[in-house]
């Protein structure tokens, strides 16, 4: 057509995000036609450095995910990282997950940038891979001792693993840095109490709470939270005003029931207890 004439005249030397590509590629649709893929092919093939992302990006978007994979496993293609991205995206999406997991221990094993380990790190957690998730940063926090992010986001980590004694190392170097993170002082206010330390514990608590009093935008899926906070620092009938709205909302949600019944417990009301457990509320 007149229209793909102009564009393909305009997109000749043009990058692969500029206007001229992108309404050339939006003419040729979701399927372009033989011609059209052999058309952007060239161009990531000739294309310098900076733009070969881009390129086998368009590529993978037109349904040429198999091209693109070629490409990026061939050994003698130099790959940066942001194909290497490329790359992890569509497996992600393909469900490749043990071949992510390899791909990803070695990128792993290759990488030396903190920032880059933290990266891959965030993707095995996404994707439920626990070792890359360790291996990355294991990796990173040695090289990067100040990093207070992955400092935290690691201790987290750990405490949902099961790891507390490493979680509380991690998360008092956090919190004594001056780190701030409502979630965190809970979970190391939850770490102490557990140890029956119940006065550093109530300081935490107290913490988290100001903290989640001090957010611009309230998250109702932080009401849990905050109901707990309010029974362990013996506000117990504010916390029991929210967990009985919570367990109205989803009377299904068994943990947040027996959170609810130990409270009711803990303030002698026996009556009302045995009417949330055979879910009268």
């Amino acid at each position: 057509t007149e229209a793909e004439t102009l564009f393909m005249d305009l997109a000749a030397d043009a990058e692969p995000r500029s206007e001229a590509v992108k309404q050339l590629v939006y003419l040729w649709g979701v399927r372009p036609r033989p011609y059209a893929v052999l058309w952007l092919t060239d161009r990531m093939k000739t294309a310098p450095a900076h733009q070969k992302t881009g390129w086998l990006r368009l590529l993978n978007e037109i349904g040429q995910e198999k091209e693109v994979i070629r490409y990026l496993e061939n050994p003698n293609h130099r790959i940066s990282n942001s194909m290497k991205d490329l790359y992890l995206e569509i497996l992600i999406n393909q469900g490749e997950i043990d071949k992510l997991e390899t791909v990803l221990k070695a990128e792993v094993n290759q990488a030396r940038q903190p920032k880059r380990l933290k990266l891959l790190a965030k993707i095995g957690q996404q994707n439920n891979l626990p070792d890359i998730v360790k291996m990355a940063y294991e990796k990173a926090l040695p090289l990067a001792t100040s990093d207070m992010e992955a400092l935290n986001e690691y201790g987290k980590i750990l405490y949902y693993q099961g790891n507390v004694s490493k979680a509380e190392r991690l998360l008092k170097r956090f919190l004594d840095a001056g780190g701030i993170d409502y979630t965190t002082s809970f979970i190391y206010a939850e770490i102490q109490w557990g140890k029956r330390r119940r006065r550093l514990a109530r300081t935490h608590y107290a913490s988290s709470l100001e903290l989640m009093d001090l957010r611009i935008i309230n998250r109702d899926s932080d009401r849990p939270l905050q109901a707990k906070i309010l029974y362990r620092l013996d506000q117990k009938e504010k916390s029991r005003q929210i967990y009985r709205e919570l367990v109205k909302q989803d009377p299904s949600d068994q943990n947040l029931r027996a959170e609810y019944i130990d409270l009711l417990m803990d303030m002698d009301r026996t009556d009302e207890a045995e009417k949330v457990l055979e879910g009268i509320n």
